[in-house]
């Protein structure tokens, strides 16, 4: 250990917990913690709520940047997920259908 991270008590109690390991030791487990961090990133793309969420932001993002009023955002948003299109046509469909007077 050299350097300002040896003075660092966090850094030495986690040394402790893995048992003092040399730098290959702790290069290795590095590595291992990445490669599943990685594999877990991948299964939660994998998962539908994560693909809704990210849609969800897509909806709101695209929404703004239409220039959507603030108010009509969220509903804007809903009107996307249920035709299950996020594109400049549908904002405007929805816009469009906004601006049809209501018997």
């Amino acid at each position: 250990m050299g350097g300002s991270v040896s003075r660092n008590p966090l850094y030495s109690s986690n040394l402790n917990l893995l048992g003092n390991p040399t730098s290959q030791e702790l290069s290795e487990i590095i590595v291992s913690v990445g490669l599943c961090q990685n594999l877990a990133a991948l299964r939660a793309l994998a998962i539908e709520g994560i693909q809704k969420g990210h849609m969800k932001l897509h909806a709101r993002a695209i929404a703004v940047k239409a220039e959507v009023p603030t108010h009509l955002i969220d509903e804007c948003c809903k009107f996307m997920e249920n035709r299950k299109k996020y594109d400049h046509d549908t904002i405007q469909a929805f816009l469009d259908f906004q601006s049809k007077p209501k018997l």
